[in-house]
């Protein structure tokens, strides 16, 4: 009996950073991009019927020969980039973009834009607060961004076909024909989250006393889930497919404090 395993997982990522100052401003960018590929294969063969327990190659059996074997890969490219700016340290920016592209779809919709923008602003720095010296910090922010899903199978844009199945042809029948026996969805595509957040953190009395308040609210689009098939279009399992949409809101909010 032959059995082997392989499995090759590689990873590179690159990025540059530039960072200036000037004045009352603080710039920093980043760009990257990264490359994750998983590679697996197997082999599997047996014989029986050996002339001596000392003859261990597998050509050497007579009887009971099988083999077996399969591989599968997955690539997961990436561009991204970010953007920080600063103003005082009272005004705050941040802006993210992800351009991914994963072999879990179709060519058409493999790739997938992903960006994301926050705000904030320090209250507790402007000037008309330095008078409020129980307030040690008060900050206002909001967010929007997107995150891409690609958990699902391999080749769900593609039907499955499988050997086995019997059909009859001039009036004999043969047991040793092919069949789709899964239906696929050509058109699958990323599953979307976008999530928007508006918050306020404070911090009074010498950081004694501190919290947060936040808004959210989310939605999940294109839900990726298998689906279905009645029995009448022949017995086929259900692709996987964008099935639905789920909103999420709420607030969130934690108080806190702290001494001897």
């Amino acid at each position: 009996k032959n059995i082997s395993t392989t499995d090759e997982r590689m990873n590179f990522t690159h990025t540059i950073v530039s960072e200036n100052s000037f004045k009352d401003h603080n710039l920093k960018i980043l760009l990257g991009n990264s490359y994750e590929q998983f590679k697996t294969s197997n082999f599997n063969a047996n014989r029986t019927g050996y002339l001596t327990q000392e003859i261990s190659d597998i050509s050497s059996g007579t009887m009971d020969q099988f083999a077996t074997g399969g591989s599968a890969k997955d690539v997961l490219i990436s561009y991204f980039g970010r953007v920080n700016y600063s103003y005082k340290e009272k005004y705050l920016f941040e802006a993210n973009a992800r351009y991914d592209g994963s072999s879990r779809f179709a060519k058409t919709n493999r790739w997938g834009l992903f960006p994301s923008f926050s705000v904030g602003w320090r209250i507790s720095q402007e000037s008309f607060m330095k008078n409020l010296t129980w307030i040690d910090q008060l900050k206002v922010r909001a967010s929007w961004g997107q995150i891409g899903n690609q958990e699902i199978g391999r080749f769900q844009y593609v039907n499955l076909v499988s050997s086995g199945y019997g059909y009859p042809f001039g009036g004999v029948y043969n047991g040793s024909g092919t069949a789709i026996t899964q239906s696929k969805d050509p058109d699958i595509r990323w599953e979307t989250t976008t999530m928007t957040d508006i918050g306020l953190d404070w911090s009074l009395f010498n950081n004694r006393l501190y919290g947060e308040f936040d808004y959210f609210y989310k939605r999940t689009d294109g839900i990726l889930r298998q689906i279905a098939l009645p029995s009448q279009v022949g017995g086929l399992t259900g692709p996987t497919t964008n099935l639905a949409v789920v909103d999420n809101s709420g607030f969130e909010i934690s108080l806190n404090y702290r001494d001897h």
